[in-house]
């Protein structure tokens, strides 16, 4: 017995919202689903009304969802408003399926995850996003964890006591919208004759990747490659899509029929199929990432207490208050110093509560009271950080004296 890999009835759309096309469903990663609804609630159906009813709705029946949990969205809301489009239906009441995906129907007492988006006929009315791809009660906790990494992908990601799973979420949130040097926008066309290069990518509002981090996203991404789940295989193929894994190229066997590559494997080869196609992956990442450069969009800072002129060098931004005594040293002295909140964090390393921040001993250091420290690693298997350029004049912002009793 043999099988044929030939054609695919679901078509991946990675790092986008779901499109619609005549035959087919677009699958869309249960990440971006989830992070792209206005809300996600675990919920039944009460009521359904018979016709279409709610004002500014026309064509919409409205039904009642009575909300158990939320997982996103208005914390206090105890009951919602669906909107929905009756499908057509034959005299005797059988439904009329003339478009793919087809309708969706509901049905009291149906209780499921509801992955939603707002709608402007009032507070608390929403259309069912991604009805095509409904998810059961029993994958709520799972949902909330994806919903919690996406906060904190860095992080998550760089945790080996987190489960496998959510850091390939955290790895695919970390590179959703990143993209190599040759994607990047490019700088507008020079004048003529001054010299300027019109070829040349527009950095503006980008910052790159720790290569580092980069790696480890990289590496959650094989490691799940040969699973037979298609969200797994499929999130772990988008994130190698974006650095430029030819993932195609790469499978081995499958030979060519009327000008299409066709893969005709045995089932008790599959497994063998799958570890041989992600060894292959394996082999062009070592390959070539040292060459890769990958930028991903800045994102916006709390402006009220960051200087963005010295958040451009930094690699964490930290809310601290410093504490007291100072660390004896030559070139350096080590100050500790309260993390009151984290403003940035792109080196992806767990940060506890208190730090140790280093600054050139000639030079001032944190101030007491509460300031903004930008930080550059110093010796990280000592958990210890350098202030941007050493010295408080490019290191330290938004300061606040403690106050006198």
């Amino acid at each position: 017995m043999r099988t044929v890999i030939s054609v695919a009835l679901i078509t991946i759309v990675a790092g986008g919202a779901a499109s619609q096309a005549a035959g087919s469903i677009a699958w869309t990663s249960l990440e971006d689903r989830v992070t792209g609804s206005d809300a996600v609630v675990v919920g039944e159906i009460t009521k359904i009304s018979p016709k279409a009813t709610l004002e500014g709705a026309p064509g919409l029946r409205p039904c009642t969802i009575k909300v158990d949990r939320v997982l996103k969205g208005p914390g206090n809301v105890k009951e919602i408003t669906l909107l929905w489009r009756m499908p057509p239906m034959t005299p005797d009441g059988k439904l009329v399926i003339a478009s793919e995906p087809p309708p969706p129907v509901y049905r009291v007492g149906q209780k499921q995850v509801w992955q939603l988006k707002k709608h402007a006929a009032g507070p608390n009315v929403y259309t069912d996003a991604h009805y095509y791809f409904k998810e059961p009660v029993a994958r709520a906790d799972e949902i909330a964890a994806i919903l919690a990494v996406a906060k904190e992908p860095r992080k998550v990601l760089t945790d080996e006591t987190v489960r496998p799973r959510l850091r390939l979420s955290a790895a695919y949130f970390l590179l959703r919208e990143a993209c190599t040097e040759d994607k990047l926008p490019r700088k507008p066309a020079a004048a003529e004759g001054d010299g300027g290069d019109a070829q040349a990518a527009d950095m503006s509002g980008q910052e790159r990747l720790d290569a580092a981090l980069v790696d480890a996203a990289v590496g959650k991404a094989i490691e799940h490659f040969a699973r037979t789940a298609m969200d797994d295989h499929a999130v772990a193929q988008a994130i190698l899509w974006k650095v430029g894994c030819p993932t195609g190229e790469l499978r081995p066997g499958g030979e060519m029929r009327r000008g299409r590559r066709v893969f005709i494997i045995k089932p008790d080869q599959m497994a063998a199929h799958r570890r041989a196609w992600a060894n292959a992956v394996a082999t062009w990442w070592e390959n070539n990432k040292d060459a890769l450069r990958l930028y991903t969009p800045k994102k916006a800072l709390d402006a009220r207490k960051i200087d963005p002129r010295l958040a451009e060098k930094a690699q964490v931004v930290l809310r601290v208050r410093r504490l007291p005594g100072e660390g004896a040293g030559s070139k350096y002295l080590l100050q500790r110093v309260k993390i009151l909140k984290v403003l940035r964090n792109l080196n992806g390393q767990e940060l506890e509560a208190e730090i140790s921040v280093a600054h050139y001993s000639w030079a001032r250091g944190v101030p007491d009271g509460v300031s903004t420290i930008y930080l550059v690693p110093y010796n990280l298997e000592y958990k210890l950080w350098r202030l941007v350029g050493g010295k408080a004049a490019t290191g330290v912002s938004h300061h606040e004296p403690p106050k006198v009793p």
